[in-house]
């Protein structure tokens, strides 16, 4: 496709918890490509073969250690870090921050933390 090997957008964070793991770690360095849509695809069709409910309600109670979360915080929502302004953006869309960067409305989106960890265990 055209956007092959162009960098990640906010448009390929669709569904958070098939986020691929490189977008994690390389942030907005991250480059689209097919590998991205069979990272999907294999997910989805392991759920369908196997009858098996999908590994992220498998997993449903393992959640990001404090702190783990804490230090990805840091790096993934820090306005100072430039490397990680998309996932940035997923985490707090639904946040309003004030003229002093404090949240005055919603909340940060955490399945990117549990998702994340649960790649890890």
């Amino acid at each position: 496709s055209a956007t092959n090997g162009q960098q990640v957008t906010i448009a390929q964070f669709t569904t958070l918890e098939n986020t691929p793991m490189d977008f994690f770690i390389l942030g907005d360095k991250a480059c689209q490509g097919h590998g991205h849509d069979n990272f999907g695809l294999g997910l989805c069709m392991l759920h369908l073969f196997t009858g098996v409910a999908p590994y992220e309600e498998l997993l449903e109670k393992v959640t990001c250690p404090p702190n783990l979360k804490q230090r990805l915080r840091e790096i993934w929502e820090s306005e100072d870090e430039e490397d990680f302004s998309i996932i940035r953006g997923v985490i707090l869309s639904d946040v309003v921050k004030d003229e002093t960067g404090h949240i005055t409305e919603g909340e940060p989106k955490e399945v990117l933390y549990d998702t994340f960890y649960r790649f890890l265990v």
